[in-house]
């Protein structure tokens, strides 16, 4: 185990590290061999409220991704709120906020230049996908609300809108996906709606949240979460996503109430996992409970399915590999703290997990094996992943690459 108590990340899974002005606040990006940062400070703006934030204005870095040379960086007008989306471009939303958004746009930069920008808004303002030549955004106050909200479509050859149509609380990329001709919208944290690409019409919803991550489109099937009502369970509900019809629901007497957590999908299982420590193997066609395993550990806080195995991590930091077609045990690791998947793909396992202030990126193979390890006092950002190797950010600026590059 690598550990750093200093500013800087070092070890022996450290590849390169660079260091900006300022703090990294967001997730970097890894693209087609570059790693786009947002943060930094430079000296175009400051807000004009003493309570808003950040302090000055920000910028988005562009670095090589096999030795962190920086290749170009662009000085917003103000704060970047998000991380970088790069589809055609890159993309983020760059204003202020002292509770309430303030001169809030998007902005379209190509080779560090600034492309175009849309007209700021004083509300808080995110990108929720970028597909097919058109960007989503959405705009959101409390993050509860299923209306009084916009949400506008632009095209990101000029920044020009498509439409525009009053929506729920929408702001984070989690919240949407595209789907052929359909995007599909978390609003208000418990709506799902199903809206035509074309003009933002609504085509159907669902007052349940996704029981992925995101709005995810299985085979024309989405997975969602029903609501508690009469003091009955919670149900994992599988949807028709074209025609919004029900196909099934599942829920299994283990804790009153049974409240799932999330599923992950492979050919004919759904995996699901529970917040009193379990996981069920549940048939894609219909609903039917194939197998249960217990985690044994507390709360399950993450699930993938890669080549036929479902990987699992808890809250007390435990690593469980499980066969998606019989829920037996492939192996067991354990992390210090609260474990999440970073991430997971045929090469192998991130996983990262938080124990008071130590911060901790372990790899593995699809075996259990470790590859490397990681650990640094102090926060950082989320992972930006490519396969196995892995981009932090530090909140005094470092940027690191970790694994085998």
């Amino acid at each position: 185990m690598n550990r750093d108590t200093g500013s800087e990340p070092t070890g022996d899974a450290v590849h390169w590290t660079t260091q900006i002005e300022g703090s990294i606040r967001h997730q970097p990006v890894i693209q087609d061999g570059t790693v786009y940062v947002s943060g930094g400070t430079n000296d175009r703006a400051t807000p004009n409220s003493d309570t808003a934030f950040p302090e000055t204005s920000e910028n988005v870095y562009a670095f090589r991704a096999t030795d962190g040379t920086e290749q170009w960086r662009y000085e917003a007008p103000a704060g970047v709120r998000t991380p970088p989306t790069v589809e055609d471009g890159v993309f983020v939303v760059v204003g202020w906020s002292d509770g309430v958004g303030r001169s809030q746009r998007l902005v379209r930069i190509d080779d560090g230049s600034e492309t175009w920008t849309t007209e700021p808004r004083d509300q808080q303002l995110g990108l929720l996908a970028v597909s097919d030549g058109t960007a989503y955004l959405g705009t959101s106050d409390d993050a509860l609300d299923v209306e009084d909200e916009t949400l506008y479509a632009v095209q990101t050859s000029n920044g020009d809108q498509r439409w525009a149509i009053e929506a729920g609380d929408a702001s984070d990329t989690d919240d949407a996906a595209v789907y052929d001709d359909t995007l599909y919208v978390v609003e208000g944290r418990s709506r799902t709606t199903a809206r035509a690409v074309a003009d933002g019409s609504e085509q159907r919803y669902w007052d349940m949240p996704p029981a992925t991550d995101s709005p995810r489109v299985f085979d024309d099937e989405l997975y969602l979460i029903s609501s508690r009502s009469n003091r009955s369970d919670y149900q994992v509900v599988s949807v028709s996503a074209s025609e919004g019809t029900v196909h099934w629901q599942f829920s299994a007497p283990v804790n009153d109430p049974f409240d799932p957590t999330g599923v992950a999908v492979s050919d004919d299982t759904v995996c699901v996992t529970e917040y009193g420590g379990w996981l069920f193997g549940v048939d894609r066609a219909d609903g039917v409970e194939r197998w249960r395993y217990s985690v044994e550990d507390g709360r399950p806080t993450s699930e993938a399915i890669v080549d036929g195995t479902t990987y699992v991590t808890t809250v007390n930091g435990s690593v469980h590999a499980v066969d998606v077609a019989t829920g037996d045990r492939q192996w067991r690791e354990s992390l210090p703290g609260s474990a999440g998947i970073v991430a997971a793909d045929s090469q192998g396992l991130i996983i990262g997990s938080i124990d008071d202030e130590e911060r901790n990126i372990r790899a593995y193979t699809l075996k259990g094996t470790e590859q490397w390890s990681f650990s640094h006092t102090g926060r950082l950002t989320q992972s930006g992943v490519d396969g196995t190797r892995t981009i932090i950010g530090t909140e005094t600026g470092n940027v690191a690459a970790l694994g085998e590059w």
